[in-house]
Formats: structure tokens, C-alpha cells, sequence
């Protein structure tokens, strides 16, 4: 996630919270967390250099992927969770 500076810019309510302890996002907020993730993807995309990179261990292998694509993966199991909730009539909750 982007520095607090980032998140005020971005406009960004929810997504800061998510790194706390525990988060329930409520049904009507999933449209705004939404629009969150298209706004944080959008800048991921415009300021993440094509060299940045992070390791990863899969099965007790070190790989070493970019950055934006572990970013947007993780932004991808996010969008997941909020179709489920938006199918079940329910919520997201992160803990």
C-alpha cells in the first residue's frame, strides 16, 4: 500500500485500514472499495519502475517476480472477496 501521504492523495479511506488488525467492510462499502483499488492500481502502474521486484517462496523455491505483478495479484484476491460479497449479499472481512 502506498505511505499515508500516498493514500490522502489517492483518496484512499479503506485500503489503509486493511493493514490493522481486523476489518469488516460493510456491503455498501464495496463500490467505494472498489474504486479504491482502481485508483491504487492506476498509480502502482504510472510509479512502479518494470525493474522493481520482490522474492517469493512457492514450495521452498525463492523467486525472485516484479513487483507491480505481486502487487496487482494481491489487488485481484481483494476484488475477489468483494464479488463474493456482492453475490452473497454479504461483507468482506479481513483479518
Amino acid at each position: 500500500m502506498p505511505g499515508r501521504g500516498a493514500s490522502a492523495e489517492l483518496g484512499l479511506a479503506i485500503l489503509p485500514r486493511m493493514a490493522g488488525d481486523e476489518l469488516l467492510i460493510a456491503r455498501n462499502d464495496l463500490i467505494d472499495l472498489t474504486a479504491e483499488l482502481d485508483r491504487l492500481e492506476a498509480h502502482w502502474a504510472e510509479t512502479i519502475p518494470d525493474d522493481s521486484r520482490v522474492d517469493c517462496t512457492v514450495n521452498g523455491r525463492r523467486l525472485s517476480v516484479p513487483l507491480l505483478i505481486d502487487l496487482l495479484h494481491r489487488a485481484q484476491l481483494i476484488r475477489a472477496a468483494v464479488r463474493i460479497a456482492e453475490v452473497t449479499g454479504g461483507h468482506v472481512h479481513v483479518f
